[in-house]
């Protein structure tokens, strides 16, 4: 297990061509000019492989998240306003927003203060079989939350809608991978039948940067930016993305999931590792790293 590593500040950008200037100073006059009764506490960034967020620490029990791209404001809002709603349904702690900051001193977007989860990152989680079971028990509670006036989830739209993604992406990793075995996993979901139940929620990025452990145990779910409602199909790619083996075959026998909705995970899984692979590489080496590894576990996958 590895714990969030800290550093002294610094700039957080560089990955993406239009990010935000986001740096420790801003930060720290950012919390002095909205919220002064945390102003005296220390601040330290938060290095992780996230690229949507800058992450500090305030003091031992908060942490500030700063969006790093412009036009971040409905996912901000996401964030804030309905975890509150989920949290008692679910097995796991998931964060608490208990600061929500505004635009000021030349930063553009709405951010947030959290209640900072005292877990750690897992590492050698690919054949971890209890994680594997503690990750579907979340997923399966949080679909069986009511839906009701829930935000539609982007990554819970119709698969069809993935196309020209997925006609980009694929062929741009073609150097390094089998370009028509991923079009052809990918194709294999556009043929399986589409959900025709009511939508469901979807956390839709769970990954191990995004969720924490103690005791060996799932205790913790992270960013609930790209959360709402749509297929599940997007929640299942997590098991491509942390799980090889029995641990996958583990997370299967216990999600929920018919096989059309295993079909259409796999199809999502593999447009996106390959879309990560694409973008990342010679931007970010964790999140490249990560791609590359989920689309060598879709292709190993015995499945056609």
């Amino acid at each position: 297990m590895r714990l969030p590593r800290l550093d002294d500040g610094g700039d957080c950008t560089g990955v993406h061509d239009n990010e935000l200037p986001i740096d420790a100073d801003l930060v720290a006059r950012l919390v002095a000019d909205q919220f002064p009764q945390w102003s005296s506490l220390e601040l330290r960034r938060v290095v992780s492989n996230g690229t949507d967020n800058a992450m500090f620490r305030l003091g031992d029990e908060l942490v500030v998240r700063m969006p790093r791209l412009p036009g971040a404001d409905p996912t901000v809002e996401k964030e804030q306003r309905w975890p509150p709603y989920l949290a008692p349904h679910l097995p796991v702690a998931i964060p608490t927003t208990v600061g929500r900051g505004r635009p000021g001193l030349g930063y553009p977007q709405g951010w947030s203060i959290l209640r900072w989860l005292p877990g750690e990152l897992p590492t050698d989680f690919r054949h971890d079989i209890q994680l594997a079971r503690d990750v579907a028990s979340f997923l399966n509670a949080m679909h069986g939350i009511d839906p009701a006036g829930g935000p539609l989830a982007t990554r819970g739209r119709p698969l069809l809608e993935r196309v020209e993604y997925a006609r980009t992406y694929i062929p741009m990793v073609a150097d390094e991978f089998d370009s028509d075995r991923l079009m052809a996993i990918f194709e294999a979901g556009l043929t399986a039948p589409n959900w025709d139940r009511a939508p469901v929620w979807v956390h839709a990025d769970v990954h191990d940067e995004n969720i924490l452990v103690r005791d060996s145990r799932l205790f913790a779910v992270l960013d609930f930016g790209a959360c709402g409602v749509g297929d599940p199909a997007c929640d299942l790619m997590v098991a491509w993305d942390l799980f090889d083996g029995d641990a996958r075959d583990v997370f299967r026998a216990e999600i929920e999931a018919d096989d059309a909705t295993w079909l259409r995970a796999r199809a999502w899984y593999a447009s996106g590792a390959a879309g990560g692979r694409a973008y990342y590489r010679g931007r970010h080496e964790g999140m490249a790293a990560r791609s590359t590894a989920g689309l060598q576990a879709i292709l190993a996958d015995e499945m056609p």
